[in-house]
């Protein structure tokens, strides 16, 4: 039990959550009896949000665990809000996906009730999303050697919307050995018949993975 050898200064902070009954008693003379009145405290266990903290995404997909990240100490049961409006699906706060998010910074906060005299309590999380790198999508062009062109621009031959800026490599079985130091005007002429592969690649950015994507060259 608690120590109530002042009781004007009791420590309660050990208490269970719980109704603990305190009985004070006032000592009859004579012909009167004892009197006695009862404080009957209602404890609750203080809320624990967890702490605030900071991730980073890339929104390729992957997942992050929100409840993870306020750390190993908060109450299950509390309730999320997305305060900047992201719209990701948060039923299931331990794997969230940040999958096609506008890159930039979203908030989600961590609300726990409070019982009793105790106070409602809240945490946030940070989530820095960021953009996956976007190499367009794969094509196939074909060139005639000996024909009236034999130059072809293999960065405008990517389908979808390519991010500019990123490095080609050859990937054929058997390489062309073309120049690709501009990639926008890579000549053909003269190389054998054949199927040749080129891939374009973004870096990454933060956590997300380097994109890549090929294009084919069938020299006939």
């Amino acid at each position: 039990g608690v120590d109530i050898s002042d009781p004007t200064a009791v420590d309660i902070s050990a208490l269970l959550d719980g109704n603990y009954d305190f009985i004070y008693t006032v000592t009859g003379s004579g012909s009167c009896g004892d009197d006695s009145a009862t404080i009957i405290l209602d404890t609750h266990v203080i809320p624990n949000a967890g702490v605030a903290s900071t991730l980073t995404v890339c929104n390729d997909g992957s997942a992050v665990d929100l409840f993870g990240a306020l750390g190993t100490d908060a109450d299950l049961g509390g309730q999320w809000v997305d305060l900047d409006q992201s719209k990701v699906d948060l039923n299931n706060s331990s794997t969230v996906s940040f999958n096609k998010v506008k890159a930039g910074q979203y908030r989600f906060e961590y609300k726990v009730q409070g019982l009793g005299a105790c106070a409602d309590v809240s945490s946030i999380v940070t989530v820095e999303v960021e953009e996956r790198p976007n190499a367009g999508f794969p094509a196939s062009v074909s060139v005639c050697d000996g024909g009236a062109s034999t130059v072809v621009d293999l960065f405008s031959s990517l389908q979808g919307n390519p991010t500019a800026g990123g490095s080609w490599t050859e990937t054929s079985t058997s390489s062309s050995g073309v120049d690709l130091t501009d990639p926008s005007a890579v000549d053909f002429n003269g190389i054998s018949a054949g199927r040749y592969v080129y891939a374009y690649t973004v870096a990454s950015n933060g956590n997300c993975s380097d994109a890549v994507s090929e294009v084919i060259v069938n020299v006939n």
